[in-house]
């Protein structure tokens, strides 16, 4: 049973060690800690879905059906492709795929959510292609296009063992938040954008 909230019972230790993670301690901090923010999570993917919507956004959906939604011609925008079909089928799905659970219909539709998702992404810009570990023991450096993948994958295993009280800061993050203007510094305190 789980100590914390006696609810569950498991079969062994480590989905026990991974339900308290997750439920209880949360031991994914932010990476962008250093620039303010205070979200933390109880699982990798969650906390690696988080920076890469919230923070990096290295894309969007912007939905070419929609009419500008401000006097500056601006269009609906999305961080997350799991996010965007959704406004798609509630506002712009037509009354035949509204009314009607025919395949038919369904299908040729779906098919159209598909194509938009295409040719309504925007990149915006492009992972680091430079990163170290923040563990100051580590000193690991990633680079080149697979570099913030290896990063997240990595700084995670070291949360993921409980390791993210020590782990300092990655200053070629910084660095690259600062350039991108995610971050900017004010009075020697980084701040998000």
């Amino acid at each position: 049973p789980c100590p914390h909230c006696n609810v569950f019972t498991f079969r062994d230790a480590s989905t026990l060690r991974k339900h308290i993670a997750a439920a209880h301690t949360r031991p994914f901090p932010c990476a962008f800690s250093f620039a303010g923010c205070t979200s933390t999570f109880g699982s990798k993917n969650e906390w690696k879905r988080h920076i890469g919507s919230q923070h990096l956004c290295l894309q969007f959906y912007r939905c070419s059906d929609c009419m500008p939604r401000d006097p500056e011609g601006k269009l609906n925008e999305f961080n997350r492709k799991a996010l965007f079909p959704q406004p798609l089928r509630r506002m712009h799905a037509p009354a035949e795929v509204k009314r009607s659970l025919a395949n038919e219909f369904q299908e040729d539709w779906e098919s159209h959510v598909r194509s938009m998702q295409e040719t309504c992404l925007v990149q915006r810009r492009l992972p680091p292609q430079k990163s170290a570990c923040p563990k100051p023991e580590c000193r690991i450096v990633f680079e080149g296009r697979r570099a913030w993948d290896e990063w997240t994958e990595h700084v995670g295993r070291h949360m993921e063992k409980g390791q993210a009280e020590g782990m300092g800061n990655d200053p070629l993050l910084i660095q690259w938040s600062l350039r991108e203007g995610i971050v900017e510094k004010i009075d020697g305190e980084y701040h998000l954008v």
